[in-house]
């Protein structure tokens, strides 16, 4: 069961706030963790790094075809053309969806600034990608950005939900309990966090746990959420 939208925003900032009170360094969470209580969870974020494994599977020697959807060539190609339509597909991703994706990367990064996506797809969500290992925060979102291109072509299939439910089921029951669910995005925050982002990717995590569906999901109905949404973009929400 779901917590009302009400109820959410009330709670989540109590929470932030005085979590932020007493410790600083978590307050460029608060944002994201009121838009997470305004919007729920970010399920088309979360598709676009699900897509990415298939972009980055794709042989250039294809793209003079000009592949769409998950054959495209947006991850691949690298001239200047390509990288400016990404970007403005960045653009054009609804504020949920972008703000988590950044948080994402912001938690993750290294000393550099860096964050390994491939390492995050892999250890959260059970899905490989080619190469994606050290980004910066502009090659994170040219990459999110082609993802999110090529969901507007083709939505999520269900045979890419599959192989994540199959890495998320870990006692192999068929039910996807919360704490399956989430448990990738622990195990993360404690390999590739820092020291000094740890406790905030820590507690976004628990944030991000109270806004999922409750209780036990079956994989057909963990995918039901994924597969087939309509992509949000922010046009379409500021016109609402």
């Amino acid at each position: 069961m779901l917590l009302s939208k009400s109820t959410a925003i009330a709670s989540v900032a109590a929470i932030l706030l005085a979590v932020a009170a007493a410790a600083p360094k978590l307050r460029g969470t608060i944002r994201m963790g009121i838009l997470l209580a305004q919007n729920g969870v970010p399920f088309h974020a979360i598709n676009t790094l699900i897509r990415l494994s298939a972009l980055s599977m794709v042989d250039e020697s294809t793209c003079s075809a000009s592949p769409t959807g998950m054959a495209a060539c947006y991850l691949v190609d690298a001239s200047e053309e390509n990288r400016a339509a990404n970007e403005a597909a960045w653009q054009t991703m609804a504020e949920n969806d972008e703000g988590q994706a950044l948080i994402w990367f912001s938690l993750l990064q290294n000393s550099e600034g860096k964050t390994d996506v491939a390492q995050m797809a892999a250890k959260t969500i059970g899905v490989p990608i080619n190469g994606l290992n050290d980004l910066d925060e502009e090659e994170y979102r040219l990459a999110i950005g082609a993802a999110h291109r090529s969901l507007i072509d083709e939505r999520l299939l269900s045979s890419e939900c599959s192989i994540v439910t199959d890495f998320l089921d870990t006692n192999g029951d068929g039910l996807l309990p919360v704490s399956e669910r989430i448990a990738g995005m622990t195990g993360d925050c404690n390999e590739q966090a820092s020291e000094v982002t740890l406790m905030m990717c820590d507690f976004y995590v628990e944030i991000f746990s109270k806004y999922l569906p409750q209780g036990d999901l079956t994989e057909e109905q963990f995918c039901t959420l994924l597969v087939g949404i309509d992509v949000p973009l922010k046009d379409a929400l500021e016109q609402e």
